[in-house]
């Protein structure tokens, strides 16, 4: 299982507990991180988009050829888990291209780009991103289905390129029944990729992908202005969004 877990500014560890519960469901789970990305590092983060798949399928061939992993990884059951931008990923890895005009366009819409605050902040100009790298297919057909949770830049993905996504695709919508966040609501050119489920859970948020808050975590994060992180819906708990999540992920594979 290719697993990808949020974006460069993302924390290595909101991963843990996905990857947990898929190697404990009998997987091994392979989490590349990416080496001189980071949030100080703004001017690279465009360069993402094509790099972080191109990591993810790197990562899977160094394992296939490395013992003791290549007499137990069953190379007909690849499969990939992505999260937001790791979602991204995931989509690229089934073949998904990104439209080079409607990426750097991102920023001119509204609700589009979620890193637009961040990226405009640091003074990153989108109208200069390579087009050859933004337009490449990063297409991995060892990867056999994915599931992809609010991958985010769905609106700037080429629509015949989703068309012609060939293995099963499974897209989960977290963000509950009040539905924040508009840019990580899927596009509606989705639904050209032929064997797709959407599914929406009601009772979670966004914040039911991260990590289960302990108590001084949860003081921490207030003092620093991001108690937000550790929210939960009435109706939910972070645990209980967590064993939905997976057994939504397993489920979908378990019938491939």
């Amino acid at each position: 299982m290719l697993l990808a877990h949020g974006g460069m500014r993302a924390s290595p560890f909101h991963a843990g507990w996905v990857a947990s519960g898929l190697a404990k469901a009998g997987f091994i789970v392979v989490v590349p991180q990416q080496l001189g990305f980071s949030a100080a590092n703004v001017t690279s983060a465009p360069s993402e988009l094509w790099l972080r798949p191109s990591d993810l399928s790197i990562s899977l061939t160094h394992l296939i050829d490395t013992a003791p992993f290549k007499q137990a990884i069953d190379t007909d059951h690849v499969y990939g888990v992505g999260f937001f931008l790791g979602g991204t990923s995931m989509l690229s890895l089934a073949g998904a291209r990104f439209e080079p005009a409607l990426y750097k366009q991102s920023c001119a819409q509204e609700e589009v780009n979620i890193d637009c605050q961040w990226l405009q902040k640091n003074k990153v100009d989108l109208s200069k991103v390579s087009e050859s790298m933004l337009s490449r297919t990063n297409h991995d057909d060892r990867v056999k289905a994915i599931v992809a949770i609010n991958p985010e830049l769905t609106k700037t993905l080429d629509a015949q390129s989703l068309g012609d996504i060939k293995v099963p695709v499974k897209l989960m919508d977290i963000r509950g029944r009040h539905a924040a966040l508009p840019e990580l609501e899927v596009a509606e050119s989705i639904a050209a990729i032929p064997n797709m489920t959407l599914m929406k859970t009601p009772h979670t948020t966004i914040f039911s992908a991260f990590s289960r808050c302990t108590a001084k975590g949860v003081q921490i994060l207030a003092l620093e202005g991001e108690g937000h992180l550790c929210q939960t819906s009435a109706q939910q708990s972070r645990e209980e969004a967590h064993r939905l999540i997976m057994n939504a992920i397993t489920r979908f594979i378990d019938h491939q």
